[in-house]
């Protein structure tokens, strides 16, 4: 059985393309991506927790972030980044094929009960500890420490910790 398409739920920036702005800054677009193997043939997403955010190249994944956590992106209290449809890709790995139908991506759906009141999210005290964790990872480098910063998406779904010392 094929899984549906559910094209009405994708906005028009679904399909933008990477547009490149002055000073060589690049426009692209983040898009909610999940594995063909972690959806049913219904169309619903099997395990919500192993979606991420990825950016889309000539049909292939160009770019691939963290997962994405059930804080922000399945909280009925923050909708501000909810996921109601992800892209469906081969695999969750860079250069993977993004999977489409017809002239469309293809989508799977994430099940109602995914969802749930996870509580209000500080969205700037997680903003600025993800920008310290990146000014210190760019120290870390410049001294041959090598030390990764953390994305924001990093943290264990229903931690209260999103990094290190930054409480959300």
């Amino acid at each position: 059985m094929a899984m549906p398409s559910l094209r009405p739920l994708l906005s028009d920036r679904t399909r933008e393309p990477i547009r490149s702005l002055k000073d060589g800054a690049v426009l692209m677009s983040v898009h909610h991506v999940v594995a063909s193997s972690n959806v049913g043939a219904d169309g619903v997403i099997i395990d919500p927790s192993l979606i991420c955010h990825g950016s889309f190249q000539a049909g292939r994944i160009a770019a691939l972030g963290g997962r994405v956590e059930a804080a922000t992106h399945r909280n009925l209290d923050f909708a501000d980044h909810r996921i109601d449809v992800c892209v469906v890709v081969e695999a969750l790995s860079r250069g993977a094929v993004v999977i489409r139908d017809g002239d469309a991506y293809q989508v799977a759906r994430v099940a109602p009960e995914c969802f749930g009141h996870f509580g209000r999210v500080n969205v700037g005290a997680r903003r600025d500890a993800w920008l310290r964790a990146i000014s210190e990872s760019r120290r870390a480098r410049q001294s041959g420490q090598g030390k990764v910063a953390p994305g924001p998406h990093d943290a264990t779904p229903g931690s209260p910790v999103t990094m290190e010392g930054s409480a959300q």
